[in-house]
């Protein structure tokens, strides 16, 4: 042991964040490579060695890494088959980034140099874990699908982890503040898929989550997330910064204007209908008046720079076509269907009358089990219109309602009881008089995030993948945080 820990002293003469440049690197190219001309062993191993070193020596950068990587490669990194001699594995590349931080979060704990101090705030989450294993052994006795009730117990909580790792590693200001820089550098790097996808007119990889109506995604719905949280992050900085400097000021609001532009061509409807509810809540949560006028006026830019983004390209279209060009008709039919709220009401848009129906079957199949529910790995089947579907529970695209049918009034009861606890909490410091422009910042950012995820669960399959579910980890981190130091 003491041979290992000199070493790992030795290492650590290369400062942190080279060992983070280096590591990120390194996945990064194996993921690329992946992509581009199929998976290498060789690269593979290389990319694993150079990132256990990385993480074995700071342990932080595993969750710098997932941070990253996730931004920027999403299911390519996440979801990715681990592929040997023609057979697959469902080895994703993040789950080996998480087990590698575990393994050295275990050598530094009995080291001493990392502890766990357990909080009542953590206690929800064993609670849900012991439910969510109870799901799963109730679905193992009913020979359900035993590879989709391993999945759903996986993502319903094993992605849980990511909010262990953080409240380990993160324990101080200064730790949030070094993740938020390579946060900040994910953030950035995702305008490349914004400009390749306004100027080819499709959005890189934007295939793997088509529209179920109508148009083409000029940036792919997981990237809009991304997106959609990096907005944040610069709106908490916007706002509560205390000395930012007009220079810094004028380019944190251009890049949130990017960032709009981002969300609307990426047409992921429910993603508005979030960010419009959480809007209100941050004019209402605001305090002081100079406060809400910045963001009523920074929201009234925004707008105006969306209406002249579309103006500027349909006029470049017209310019060099001679005539109002396909792609153009074909983006603004897209956005108005994306926007046509009436067909949506009448139940007469094709994406939701789907998910009402699977819905309605949910909530048939949930009265053969209402206690407890039905368990993990089974499939819901029914009619939309005339069409048969046969569909896993966890692409009812409503986690209340694949938890209600799954756990049961004892899982749904429990679950409601934990969000507004973890409501409270954010609601109480938010109110609070004591807490430093940094805190503001901070909890701004990831009480949001909470939030965003609360009404997204109900509405898309967010805790049913993990490139997003573990974002709802971090973010939860990210409050246990806050409530703790604002003591």
């Amino acid at each position: 042991m003491k041979h290992i820990h000199f070493l790992t002293e030795q290492l650590r003469q290369f400062d942190r964040r080279y060992w983070t440049i280096v590591a990120i690197l390194a996945m990064g190219f194996f993921v690329f490579s992946s992509i581009l001309f199929g998976q290498s062993l060789l690269l593979y191993a290389i990319a694993i060695c150079i990132s256990a070193i990385a993480i074995f020596i700071y342990p932080e950068i595993g969750l710098y890494m997932i941070v990253v990587l996730t931004m920027w490669f999403e299911s390519f990194f996440t979801l990715q088959y681990l592929i040997i001699y023609g057979n697959t594995y469902k080895l994703y590349t993040l789950d080996i980034v998480i087990c590698i931080s575990i393994v050295a979060i275990f050598f530094h704990y009995i080291s001493g140099n990392l502890k766990l101090q357990w909080k009542k705030f953590d206690w929800y989450l064993i609670v849900f874990g012991l439910l969510t294993l109870g799901g799963f052994i109730f679905g193992l006795l009913q020979h359900t699908d035993t590879a989709l009730a391993f999945s759903t117990v996986k993502n319903y909580f094993l992605y849980a982890i990511i909010y262990f790792l953080s409240i380990i590693l993160l324990r101080k200001k200064e730790d949030w503040q070094e993740l938020m820089i390579w946060f900040t550098i994910a953030g950035v790097g995702l305008f490349f898929f914004l400009i390749y996808g306004i100027a080819s007119g499709h959005g890189l990889w934007s295939d793997i989550t088509p529209l179920s109506t109508f148009g083409t995604r000029l940036i792919a719905g997981t990237h809009a997330f991304y997106f959609a949280l990096f907005g944040i992050w610069l709106l908490s900085i916007y706002l509560f910064s205390k000395h930012i400097s007009p220079n810094k000021n004028l380019i944190i609001q251009i890049t949130l204007l990017g960032v709009s532009v981002a969300l609307l061509v990426s047409l992921v409807r429910h993603l508005w209908v979030a960010i419009f509810f959480l809007m209100f809540l941050w004019f209402y949560v605001l305090k002081s008046d100079a406060k809400k006028k910045q963001f009523v006026s920074l929201v009234g830019k925004a707008v105006m720079v969306g209406i002249f983004a579309i103006f500027v390209y349909i006029s470049i279209s017209f310019a060099t076509t001679g005539s109002f060009s396909t792609r153009s008709d074909r983006f603004l039919t897209s956005v108005k269907d994306r926007m046509n709220i009436s067909d949506v009401v009448r139940l007469e848009d094709s994406s939701f009358g789907w998910r009402a129906a699977t819905w309605q079957a949910a909530f048939r199949m949930w009265t053969t089990s209402p206690i407890i529910g039905i368990g993990f790995g089974h499939s819901i089947d029914g009619y939309f219109e005339v069409y048969p579907f046969f569909i896993p529970v966890r692409d009812l695209h409503n986690d209340y309602i694949g938890i209600f049918l799954q756990l049961g009034l004892i899982g749904i009861i429990f679950l409601l009881y934990w969000f507004w606890s973890v409501l409270k909490t954010i609601w109480k410091l938010w109110s609070s008089d004591h807490l430093d422009n940094w805190e503001r910042q901070h909890l701004f950012m990831w009480g949001s995030v909470v939030i965003l995820f609360m009404i997204l669960f109900s509405i898309s399959v967010y805790w049913d993948t993990n490139l997003f579910i573990i974002w709802w980890w971090l973010a939860l981190s990210g409050v246990r945080f806050s409530a703790i130091y604002s003591q």
